[in-house]
């Protein structure tokens, strides 16, 4: 505050000095600004998602609203923290009034970033000129309110929020446990188990060289494995919403902007609907999260985590990708360099990267399964569990890393991350089996996508329709239902899933069955005819121009001999995917071979009653 002091002459001077009552002032501030961006923040969130039906995966998971406050109010301590000491030691700089302005220009900012297609540095501006309106505004000079009163009511706001978020949640499961009809007598329990981006070609059970799988191959002998199972999509979340629902990709909404519709039935729903307990557990907290629209009929959905480190991530400051790839160059010891360019970047969009997320070790998911477990009595239970180290950036124990060095660094720790999940799911089949709950279990181990590392000049997943991103494990363990040391040759799409489980448990055709065919038939003979395999994907978003999907959308169809693959511009590419894994050799080279490649296209898409191309 301003001063006027008398020297020796007598002559007034203005000078600068602290009173004591600033910090509180300035905390003050900072409360009020914390409460503002808070406020805004979700009103904007609410106004997109329930006025103006945008879809965002980034906001609206349960307990938007305590995770939002929890957000902004360690963001709004460490600016607090930040501007204090520089208070203290600049007070004549850094005046309460300037200050006030600039707690209302960041919040303003805050708040114009969840509003997409504009660019920040526009916001910026718009912020800016708010912030110095305020700064110069009369009233900037007086105190907001007492902050003893405001933070204790504040407080009380969200302990009673987070208070009556846990109890609803709890009251919910609660009651939809108590009004689940009677089972029927046996009805055996059901684990849907996907390991998140493995591809067949890297588990020791479908390439014997590698030393991936020891453990699962051993218990893969006990049920039966099928040798050529294919994804409806090369990424997650179609590809889960076939599983779940019967239906190919096309046939629901699951796409990079919008979740799985309600309109389809559900795996879960059907299982509920029949006295079972329900509970799915993911690690992947995007693509499988709440927002995905696959959490419908789970008495228990557990998604991202109510750590503090969760909380933290949930501010629009925290979420920009400037602070994201600090984040990323510190955590995983990039170098300064590295950092020096995150930082140059300086793009203060929010990110839609997994990044936004506590990440989940296999452990915790498990460990989340055990306790729901331990919740339903002795109700038969289907659960769906997604376990993630395979997905970049392939996490394993540094002791298991230490066993593949190939030189291959990608690839190498996409195989550590895979003999990690191996331990630990045949952890889980062992303590099933002590506990006599294996006996009466189906068992379904299986994957949503596979991986690239250099195939075809590409990398990662989602991008195209090739044999790595399609191929998956599928392997069904199921005591006196379904036989011991069998391997089927017979390519198999992931879309029949759903009606396999049902027949599976039920042991009968129902009244309303998913749309497919049973896999069980394979197992009883010759003659049986699963649906056709037709995979997927949709242009990407913010994709490469070296993508496949760059160009638009991708079609693929896997028969008994061949892999067809229709790109945007409606070129083709073939492979005799049996002898040539590498895919290779296009058979479309000559007119021959892509006649042949057309006419395989149009008889399975005509199978699946898919519309055939002109």
């Amino acid at each position: 505050m301003d001063a006027f002091l008398p020297d020796s002459s007598g002559t007034l001077h203005i000078t600068t000095r602290t009173s004591h009552r600033e910090p509180t002032w300035i905390a003050s501030l900072a409360l009020l600004a914390c409460i503002l961006a808070t406020t805004a923040h979700l009103a904007v969130v609410a106004t997109q998602q329930r006025l103006l039906g945008q879809f965002s995966w980034n906001w609206g998971e349960p307990g938007e609203v305590m995770l939002t406050i929890g957000g902004y109010a360690i963001a709004y301590l460490i600016m607090l923290a930040a501007v204090l000491p520089l208070h203290l030691l600049l007070p004549g700089l850094l005046t309460p009034s300037r200050l006030a302005g600039w707690f209302a220009g960041i919040s303003v900012f805050g708040t114009l970033l969840l509003i997409p297609r504009i660019s920040p540095w526009a916001w910026m501006v718009v912020a800016g000129s708010i912030g110095v309106r305020v700064a110069l505004h009369p009233r900037a000079r007086r105190r907001p309110f007492h902050l003893g009163r405001a933070a204790m009511a504040y407080s009380a706001v969200v302990g009673v929020l987070v208070g009556g978020q846990l109890g609803v949640e709890s009251w919910r499961e609660r009651r939809q446990l108590a009004t689940l009809p009677p089972a029927e007598a046996r009805a055996p329990n059901v684990l849907l188990l996907i390991l998140d981006t493995v591809r067949a070609r890297s588990l020791g059970m479908y390439t014997p060289a590698l030393a991936t799988t020891p453990l699962l191959n051993g218990w893969a002998a006990d049920g039966v494995v099928f040798e050529a199972a294919y994804a409806t999509a090369p990424w997650t979340l179609p590809s889960h919403a076939s599983m779940f629902t019967g239906q190919y990709a096309r046939q629901n909404t699951a796409d990079w902007r919008s979740p799985l519709n309600a309109r389809a039935r559900l795996l879960a729903e059907w299982f509920r609907d029949r006295g079972y307990a329900t509970g799915g557990f993911t690690a992947n907290l995007i693509a499988t999260g709440y927002r995905s629209g696959l959490g419908r009929g789970f008495g228990r959905y557990r998604g991202t985590t109510r750590s503090l480190q969760e909380v933290a991530l949930k501010s629009t400051f925290a979420q920009a990708d400037v602070v994201q790839q600090v984040i990323r160059s510190y955590s995983r010891g990039y170098g300064f360099q590295h950092l020096l360019r995150s930082v140059r970047r300086f793009d203060w969009r929010p990110a839609n990267t997994y990044n936004l997320h506590e990440r989940k070790s296999a452990d915790r998911v498990l460990g989340e399964w055990a306790d729901w477990r331990g919740s339903i009595g002795d109700r038969p239970w289907f659960s769906f569990v997604n376990l993630f180290e395979a997905h970049l950036p392939y996490t394993s124990p540094p002791e298991i890393r230490a066993q593949f060095q190939t030189g291959h660094a990608d690839l190498d720790a996409y195989h550590a991350a895979i003999r990690y999940l191996d331990a630990r799911v045949a952890r889980l089949l062992e303590e099933l089996r002590a506990d006599g709950t294996l006996d009466n279990t189906v068992v379904v181990i299986t994957s949503d996508h596979g991986e690239q590392f250099g195939e075809h000049g590409l990398k990662g997943h989602g991008n195209s329709l090739y044999n790595p991103l399609l191929q998956v494990p599928l392997i069904v363990i199921a005591p006196g239902r379904v036989p011991r040391g069998v391997r089927v040759a017979t390519p198999v799409s992931l879309r029949d899933l759903a009606v396999t489980l049902q027949q599976l448990t039920l042991g009968r055709a129902d009244a309303h069955p998913f749309p497919g065919s049973s896999l069980t038939t394979l197992l009883t003979g010759p003659g049986a005819h699963p649906s056709a395999i037709v995979a997927e994907v949709s242009r990407g978003i913010n994709d490469d121009p070296r993508n496949p999907t760059f160009r638009g959308d991708l079609i693929a169809i896997v028969d008994d001999s061949l892999h067809v693959i229709r790109h945007a511009s409606d070129s083709l590419e073939a492979f005799r995917y049996r002898s040539d894994s590498t895919e290779l050799n296009d058979l479309t080279r000559n007119e021959l071979g892509k006649s042949d490649a057309r006419r395989r296209l149009n008889s399975a898409m005509q199978r699946a009653g898919f519309p055939i191309p002109r």
